[in-house]
């Protein structure tokens, strides 16, 4: 009789063959470690120059409950469907770990297959709690070999032997494994067979990993299971650390945003702990760090956003949110009465304006939500709390929100890239939501279908009746009708803000080029003038008629410099382009005036040897010339205020002879539309008064605020400098109030578990005094016992450092001497300046000097004004940090990159920063904290004061303290 046998390859096209990628691959062992009652799941890349690697190693791994050497035999290494599907749950609360059962997300029984994604050769050790554990080896690249059925292969499984090493459970396992390779037909496989062998030989775990591993599965309280792959899967090995960040790298966004939100991220509770870490020589990157993707807070955060549930008929009752305006929201299928083939789901979704103009959110939280929606924008859909790939992924748009928009953007009011937010179904209540065999979406079924359908509906009837763009007639939509008029004013506002401010900055732009070569002109001129006046200043007399046109020629030039001296535009800011050619402007113009000076110095030795009468004629003619001037110039401006408001004139004046004909015409109109017989006087009469009304409020829109701004101005107010200056106003308030608020959430949040953690530091050497003896017969342990003791005494050196910091110490001041601040800072900083080779120092005047004032300011000072200093001691050898009192000044300076004049003021903004990666905030609180005690902060390129030549910072009390 003839049975059914089944090739190696059959296996291959189960497993790697039925799973889409590398992502859903992963997905795959995730759901199978939270199938095994694991807390966290977590795959490591280990990258060439991290640690002793010197080819990349990838680890999957998970904290579930593991499997013996019988499991692995009978159900492990088993094909076929187990009781994942049937949705049983057999597991004693032992088995469960003494957790809550949990509704299994793995199908079918070959997800284990998926492994294969990952890499080959692969190295399993799996555990379960209180019991030895295994070694399991496999090259998946064995079931390539399509002459080969499964029973001609052997996986090889040992027990772990804690008197050997890992390596030696290694080389047991590759040497069993070997024995495929010599069994069978290998016919047309020969060179595969070499491959294979080739990576047999001389496989080894790297010693971190090793140890690592040995630590993990070698206590007997452990359990749970790790794949190590020694060739990971192309994807993983060409992983660069320098591209980590890219938005470029297609292979790495792709991957990013298909494992980020692995759980459901929307929710504060998460079903499991994930994480994706690449060990690079120069740290570790995560990367689907929980920050990177959207909180549960983001879906209400939007411009818009949707929440409530679907019954089990297709109804689905909850609530819109539309900007600032709140609806209860029903909404009912076209389709036959009746329950649903999909089942009741929840749906929650946030979503943001496409352009700034029309959203409401602050210019930070917009940009905060736009990057994450770059990279991870889209409805997702979770099962149980873990994710159904694809759904979410940009390019995934399975209910066609895109292809709708194309058609009509005004008409279909949601994108696919501008949503954040989920579809929660279950196993128990949405069983027909299967998944394909190849784990990629759901199966195309009555279900699926009717899901699509209905789904598609509800957003189309949602962006109908509360964000369609309606016309003529039509009653507005919510969305409509909020924005208009703000879309309108702002609109109208910008342009005419834009307008007047380019006007300004391309006159500006072109006074700073045309003026820089009357500049130089006038430099040289003055330079010919000063040298020709100390020659007649070096003969022994000197008469008036000798110097006077060389005096008249520097009148001239005083008065053309007077006139090219530029002020800045006070309507807008400069870029940092313009500003830059201002300051270098500003620095030509200071030259000539220097020159002029130097001029007038050696014309006042010239007028020493003048009469009297000489002076006095010479003062009379230059005070005619100084009013002339004055006249000129008031003339000069009249002329351009005229000049300005003539067209105003002419528009008006031309109105004045239109508007009287104009009402004339339509007065006829009414005469012959309504007649002029005495019953119709009273309602021509009324039709008259709306046509005067028309024209009334057509001139008052036109003219009014014309008149009231005129009216409104004054030659001592200037309107640019005050629109500027509440324009900065408002954003410097709106930035300080949102940056504070962080700072404060997070420096409260600090000091309210900060008992806490002195509760944990006690637990903590406690346990470890505890521990000391205990390890005192195991020199195996000693080295990492003492690693141990050292990383928690400088954590808790580091944390007793930060007390005075806190804001419960701004109590009451005191009496801090330098002495003691100098002692401080040597002990926080220390390990930086050993480092970096730093020398810190203070003179005698700074030890003796007092503070009286609080330990929560002035150490934050100092400790912001060293931390910057160290990084810009880079660039110099020789490094060197000195502190000194000179004129009841304070210095702390440097002998690294000095400040540029052009950022000397600058540094103390909020969030300017020229640190890459920096955030900008320190100088800025070092000055607002040290005003609030009386004292004021400056960097200086005075050479008095910097004597080191680099970064220089002068702390002294405020005036009047």
């Amino acid at each position: 009789m003839a049975k059914f046998r089944t090739k190696a390859r059959a296996v291959d096209h189960l497993g790697k063959g039925q799973i889409a990628d590398l992502p859903t691959a992963i997905s795959e062992l995730w759901k199978n470690g939270y199938d095994a009652y694991a807390d966290e799941v977590s795959c490591d890349l280990y990258q060439i120059g991290y640690r002793d690697i010197s080819e990349p190693v990838f680890t999957l791994s998970d904290d579930g409950f593991g499997m013996s050497e019988e499991e692995l035999e009978t159900k492990w290494i088993v094909l076929g469907t187990d009781s994942k599907t049937r949705g049983m749950l057999p597991l004693t609360e032992e088995a469960r770990l003494s957790k809550e059962p949990r509704i299994p997300l793995g199908e079918k029984g070959i997800g284990r297959l998926s492994i294969a994604y990952l890499g080959s050769p692969i190295l399993m050790l799996t555990k379960k709690k209180n019991e030895q554990a295994h070694l399991v080896y496999v090259d998946w690249r064995i079931l390539e070999n399509y002459n080969l059925y499964i029973e001609d292969f052997d996986i090889p499984i040992i027990p772990l032997n804690k008197d050997r090493s890992l390596n030696e459970h290694l080389d047991e396992l590759t040497r069993q494994f070997s024995f495929n390779l010599s069994s069978g037909d290998w016919s047309e496989h020969e060179s595969l067979a070499e491959q294979i062998k080739h990576d047999l030989i001389g496989k080894r775990l790297p010693q971190f990993l090793e140890d690592e591993l040995e630590t993990q599965f070698g206590t007997e309280e452990n359990h749970g299971t790790s794949f190590v792959a020694f060739n990971p899967h192309p994807e993983l090995a060409a992983m660069d650390a320098q591209d980590l960040d890219s938005k470029d790298n297609e292979k790495l966004n792709y991957l990013r945003t298909s494992l980020n939100g692995m759980t459901n991220a929307f929710k504060d509770e998460q079903p499991i702990a994930t994480s994706f870490k690449i060990h690079h020589k120069n740290g570790m990157y995560d990367l689907v760090a929980r920050n990177r993707f959207f909180t549960s807070h983001d879906v209400y955060h939007g411009d818009h956003w949707l929440k409530g549930e679907f019954n089990d008929e297709g109804e689905f009752k909850g609530s819109v949110q539309v900007y600032n305006e709140n609806y209860d929201f029903f909404f009912k299928p076209n389709r036959m009465p009746g329950k649903t083939p999909y089942g009741p789901l929840t749906i929650e979704l946030g979503w943001v304006e496409g352009v700034k103009n029309a959203s409401k959110l602050p210019e930070k939280l917009f940009d905060i939500l736009n990057k994450k929606l770059a990279l991870f924008g889209g409805l997702y859909v979770y099962r149980d709390g873990f994710r159904v790939l694809p759904y979410g992924r940009l390019e995934y748009d399975w209910l066609k929100f895109e292809e709708r928009r194309s058609r009509g953007a005004g008409y279909y009011h949601f994108s696919h890239r501008r949503m954040m937010g989920y579809i929660d179904i279950s196993r128990e209540k949405n069983p027909r939501l299967v998944d394909k065999a190849g784990r990629e979406g759901f199966v195309a079924n009555q279900a699926y279908h009717e899901l699509q359908r209905d789904l598609i509906e509800f957003f189309i009837d949602v962006s109908l009746r509360f964000f369609r763009k309606t016309q003529g007639e039509d009653e507005p939509t919510s969305r409509q009708r909020q924005i208009t008029d703000i879309e309108k004013t702002n609109k109208r506002l910008l342009k005419q803000e834009k307008r007047k401010s380019n006007i300004t900055l391309t006159g500006f732009k072109r006074e700073i080029k045309d003026n820089e070569e009357s500049l130089g002109t006038l430099e040289l001129t003055g330079t010919r003038i000063k040298e020709s006046l100390q020659v007649q200043s070096a003969a022994k007399k000197v008469e008036i008629h000798q110097v006077e046109e060389l005096l008249q020629e520097l009148n001239d030039v005083k008065e053309s410099l007077r006139k090219l001296r530029l002020v800045k535009p006070r309507r807008f800011n400069l870029d940092a382009s313009l500003e830059k050619k201002y300051f270098e402007y500003c620095e030509k113009f200071e030259a000539a005036s220097q020159i002029i000076t130097e001029c007038e110095e050696v014309s006042e030795r010239l007028r020493a040897s003048f009469s009297i009468e000489t002076l006095e004629n010479e003062y009379n003619t230059k005070a005619k010339s100084l009013r002339s001037s004055l006249v000129r110039q008031l003339q000069d401006f009249r002329k351009r205020i005229i000049n300005s408001i003539d067209p105003i004139i002419e528009t008006v004046d031309l109105d004045l002879s239109q508007v009287p004909g104009r009402f004339d015409i339509e007065r006829s109109k009414l005469e012959r539309a309504i007649g002029t017989a005495k019953h119709d006087y009273s309602l021509l009469q009324n039709e008259l008064e709306k046509t005067a009304d028309e024209f009334y409020h057509e001139q008052q829109e036109r003219y009014l605020p014309l008149v009231k701004h005129l009216e409104g101005l004054d030659v001592g107010v200037d309107d640019d400098a005050l629109v500027l200056w509440y324009k900065d106003q408002y954003e410097q308030i709106q930035e300080k109030v949102e940056a504070m608020h962080e700072l404060s959430q997070l420096g409260i949040a600090v000091e309210i578990i900060d008992h806490q953690f002195n509760v944990l530091y006690s637990e903590i050497g406690n346990g470890l005094q505890t521990l000391k003896p205990l390890l005192e017969d195991h020199a195996e342990y000693q080295y990492s016992f003492k690693q141990l003791l050292s990383a928690f005494e400088h954590l808790e050196t580091n944390h007793q450092l930060l007390a005075p910091l806190y804001r419960t110490t701004r109590r009451s001041r005191s009496e801090i001497p330098g002495e003691e601040l100098f002692a401080y800072l040597s002990i926080f900083f220390k390990k930086r300046f050993e480092e970096n080779n730093i020398t810190f120092t203070c003179d005698k005047t700074f030890e003796e000097y007092r503070f009286f004032t609080f330990d929560s300011v002035i150490k934050p000072v100092f400790i912001n004004l060293i931390n910057n200093a160290i990084y810009w001691l880079k660039s110099v050898s020789d490094r060197t940090i000195h502190i000194k009192i000179k004129d009841d000044k304070i210095l702390v300076q440097n002998n690294g990159q000095p400040i540029d004049n052009f950022y000397l003021e600058d540094i103390f903004k909020l969030f300017f920063t020229r640190t890459p990666g920096g955030r900008g905030i320190g100088l800025y609180l070092a000055r607002t904290n040290l005003e609030t005690i009386g004292y004021r902060i400056e960097a200086s390129n005075d050479r008095k004061y910097n004597e080191l030549k680099g970064a220089c910072f002068i702390i002294e009390k405020a005036e009047g303290v």
